[in-house]
C-alpha cells in the first residue's frame, strides 16, 4: 500500500502540511483527533506534532528498535547524529553544536510504521499511543 506521510506540523512544518493537503491523498497523511476537554468537540489535526510527550515516546521506540536490532541504520549522517545524541537536563537532544534533524525524522518515520504496519503484519498500538489525545 501507499505510505502514511508523517510530516511534522510544528513551526514551519505547518505550511508543509498545508501544501501537502493540496496535492496528496488526505487518507495517506497522518492525523490525530484532538479533543477539547471543555467543549468536548473533536477536531482532526493533520501532521505529526512533536511535544514533550511524543518526543519521549518516539525516541524511546527508536532506541528500542536500535537496541533490539529490529531496524537497520544505513545512512551515515543518521548514524553520526545518533552517536552525538545525548540526554541533557532530562531532555534527549543533540549535543551542543550538533544537529538532530535526521534522528527526529527517523523517529517520526518509526512512529508512522507503528500506525501503519507493513501489509500482512499486525502491530499492536496501545490505546494511550493511538491517535486520540
Amino acid at each position: 500500500g501507499s505510505p502514511l506521510e508523517g510530516v511534522e506540523r510544528n513551526s514551519v512544518g505547518f505550511s508543509v502540511v498545508s501544501d501537502l493537503l493540496k496535492i496528496y491523498p488526505v487518507n495517506r497523511i497522518f492525523f490525530n483527533i484532538r479533543l477539547d476537554e471543555k467543549t468536548k468537540v473533536k477536531t482532526k489535526k493533520f501532521g505529526w506534532i512533536t511535544d514533550e510527550r511524543t518526543r519521549y515516546l518516539m525516541l524511546g521506540y527508536l532506541q528500542k528498535e536500535i537496541r533490539e536490532g529490529s531496524t537497520d541504520l544505513r545512512d551515515k549522517q543518521l548514524i553520526l547524529q545518533c552517536m552525538k545524541f545525548v540526554n541533557k537536563d532530562g531532555k534527549p537532544q543533540a549535543a551542543e553544536g550538533e544537529k538532530d534533524d535526521i534522528v527526529m525524522a527517523r523517529a517520526i518515520a518509526g512512529m508512522m510504521r507503528r500506525y501503519q504496519p507493513a501489509e500482512g503484519t499486525k502491530v499492536f498500538v496501545p490505546p494511550e499511543h493511538q491517535r486520540v489525545y
